[in-house]
């Protein structure tokens, strides 16, 4: 409490707000209590936002319970095609990783054999196709036998069906052919050394590899995941699914973030029902750019099933409490704020239902009431003080 008000307190050390009741003394006309007037520079320095009172139609909505977890289609578990040591780690856990950079290095034997097998392979190639073209010539003059043309043919084809076996080798090993046309035989790295690379955009959520650990195909060594996008999926009672359609918004929240609904979207239900507990998989989207939301999180949903007629709404968080009371600040005119009770009625996931204290087409301020409220009681204590 004593950090949120010091800084409120700094928010508005442009200048003291000014209260209504302090322009008039006790008994005299323009007296309004609960007024609070602000500079423009206090307005924008506290966030202040305003909405038109107007009526809208709530939505129904189904609640359930579920978990975060990752898009799984953004996700990805990295481990080598070809045995290896680990001999770098460029990344760390929590690094962020564009799609295509390395994430270790490894230094394979077998890819090395591989390697050269293929650069022998390629050397013969050259010197057969050359021994076919002079022969060739030879027989076009009538010096060469046809046998001697055929063997030179035959030496030929030999050596580009090894040089195929050994790229196709180093493809499986996961070179790309751009990489393969690069091989040389004097190159100034070793051939046997590769990096290990990310195919997706992200950040490591977990890193199994150590420096001089041997891996292979069945070994795990980096788990990528692109946390900007998440997965919450809940348990929904069977007699609960006719009301359930995908592409339905949904609204989450976690206990980190009390204040906050993330909106998101329903977008898969599951074709099959648990026996023992009567219950079916549905899975929301839910943006996530500035990933407050973690994988393991304990989640509420409310996801919406329909809507009621409209009525005066407006949104939640624009409802403050005060003692026993709900509250809201209506805007006279710019920089002055009236303390308005009000008594709200059905909830949404995003606007309240307001029943007394509030009439359509009057401003209500959406953001910044916090700031509002904090000074407009700075207000009732000094009357208090007074009496």
């Amino acid at each position: 409490m004593k950090t949120s008000t010091l800084f409120i307190a700094a928010l508005l050390f442009v200048s003291p707000p000014t209260l209504a009741a302090e322009h008039a003394h006790e008994g005299e006309a323009g007296h309004q209590a609960g007024v609070v007037e602000l500079s423009p520079d206090q307005v924008k320095a506290a966030g202040i936002e305003v909405e038109v009172v107007a009526r809208h139609p709530l939505a129904r909505t189904l609640a359930a319970t579920g978990q975060v977890t990752l898009d799984r289609y953004r996700e990805v578990h990295l481990s080598p095609r070809v045995e290896g040591k680990v001999v770098r780690l460029v990344k760390l856990l929590g690094d962020p990783v564009k799609a295509g950079e390395a994430v270790v290095y490894l230094d394979s034997l077998p890819l090395g054999q591989a390697v050269a097998t293929y650069l022998e392979a390629k050397a013969e190639r050259t010197l057969a196709k050359a021994e076919a073209a002079r022969v060739a010539a030879l027989r076009s003059e009538g010096i060469a036998a046809e046998k001697r043309q055929i063997e030179a043919d035959a030496r030929l084809a030999r050596v580009e069906a090894r040089l195929d076996t050994a790229r196709e080798q180093l493809r499986l090993y996961g070179m790309n052919e751009a990489q393969i046309k690069e091989l040389a035989p004097h190159h100034k790295h070793s051939h046997s050394v590769f990096a290990l690379t990310s195919p997706i955009a992200g950040e490591v959520i977990a890193l199994h590899a150590t420096l001089g650990e041997q891996v292979g195909p069945e070994t795990p060594t980096a788990q990528i995941a692109d946390l900007s996008r998440v997965w919450v999926e809940a348990a929904v009672y069977e007699k609960e699914l006719g009301r359930l359609r995908t592409g339905a918004q949904a609204w989450v929240s976690v206990a980190a973030y009390p204040e906050v609904r993330f909106p998101g979207r329903l977008d898969f239900i599951a074709r099959t029902v648990d026996e023992e507990t009567r219950t079916t998989r549905a899975r929301v989207v839910v943006a996530n750019p500035d990933e407050r939301l973690l994988p393991g999180m304990f989640a509420n949903l409310e996801i919406a099933v329909g809507s009621r007629t409209p009525l005066i709404a407006i949104p939640r968080g624009a409802v403050q409490r005060d003692g026993a009371e709900h509250i809201c600040f209506v805007e006279a005119k710019p920089g002055h704020y009236q303390r308005r009770e009000v008594v709200p009625g059905e909830a949404g996931p995003v606007y309240l239902e307001i029943r007394a204290g509030l009439t359509e087409g009057e401003r209500v301020v959406t953001k910044g009431a916090f700031v509002l409220k904090s000074e407009a009681g700075k207000e009732g204590m000094g009357e208090a003080d007074e009496h």
